[in-house]
């Protein structure tokens, strides 16, 4: 298990890496916003699992405000993951010693984005930063939506192997949707168990019933 996940995050290193590697032979700071998401941020999303052009679990949104995501990530037809693009600058980060200081700008765009998704996660990014922000901590106990629990600097890949981990651990499609499953599964347990506890309570109500009656 653990030599598969290395297998998968060498993979994911290696696309990000020549991902990083356009980008530096490209004037990054003259790009649109448009070629931003063209040539960054749909790739990544891609290079992370998520196929754009499968309507099923990938929507972009034409016209967006402040307050919407650009792309949503579906499954079974619910949105799990809402992308969007903001300029980020950089003083708000010490990327020596991987410090996000926090802006309230962005966590007031994340908890809005968070309101349609009671198990999403937002992402804002300008192509080279990406926030990461979920509706409830890791252990889905407590809420907090306007905290950012990771960031991942498409520029520091090779200083921060830690940061590929967490990224295929909990970011690339596999790992959101099997998560999800299994979250899904254990709920269906859940009810079928208490469901079959009902049923014996019922049972054991109904035949004292008629014992006492007889």
């Amino acid at each position: 298990m653990k030599s598969d996940n290395k297998k998968k995050e060498k993979f994911l290193f290696q696309k990000l890496n020549l991902l990083k590697t356009k980008v530096i032979s490209m004037h990054y700071t003259k790009f649109s916003e448009d070629e931003i998401k063209k040539i960054l941020i749909l790739p990544f999303m891609q290079i992370t699992g998520y196929e754009i052009s499968d309507k099923n679990i990938f929507k972009i949104n034409t016209k967006t405000n402040e307050n919407s995501a650009d792309y949503i990530i579906l499954k079974e037809s619910k949105p799990i993951i809402f992308v969007k693009y903001v300029k980020i600058d950089d003083s708000i980060f010490d990327f020596k010693n991987n410090v996000y200081f926090g802006c309230k700008k962005f966590s007031d765009i994340a908890s809005n984005l968070l309101q349609e998704s009671k198990e999403g996660c937002v992402v804002l990014t300008n192509g080279l930063i990406y926030l990461f922000f979920n509706s409830k901590d890791l252990d889905g106990e407590i809420e907090y939506r306007d905290q950012c629990f990771f960031f991942f600097n498409l520029l520091n890949i090779e200083e921060v192997e830690t940061e590929i981990e967490l990224l295929n651990s909990f970011f690339t499609k596999e790992s959101v949707f099997n998560y999800l499953e299994v979250k899904k599964n254990k709920k269906i347990k859940i009810i079928l168990t208490i469901s079959i506890l009902i049923a014996v309570l019922v049972i054991i109500f109904f035949v004292l019933t008629l014992r006492s009656i007889i």
